[in-house]
């Protein structure tokens, strides 16, 4: 996710202001963004790792069918 606009000098002191509070709540959210997004990664691969070793631990050869 690219980073917000730079905020720019305005013709006050309180437009300047204003800018600066803009920068950081789009900033903000894109890093929210961000971190949700990873989440939802490390929660796909947690998932598929755990079925894999399910998948792995079924088909593993058993001595007379019991161990």
């Amino acid at each position: 996710m690219p980073d917000a606009a730079a905020p720019r000098a305005g013709a006050s002191d309180l437009e300047t202001l204003k800018s600066w509070i803009g920068f950081a709540g789009a900033q903000t959210a894109g890093k929210r963004t961000e971190f949700e997004r990873a989440q939802a990664a490390r929660a796909i691969i947690k998932r598929c790792e755990e079925r894999d070793r399910a998948a792995i631990e079924r088909a593993r050869p058993k001595f007379l069918g019991l161990f």
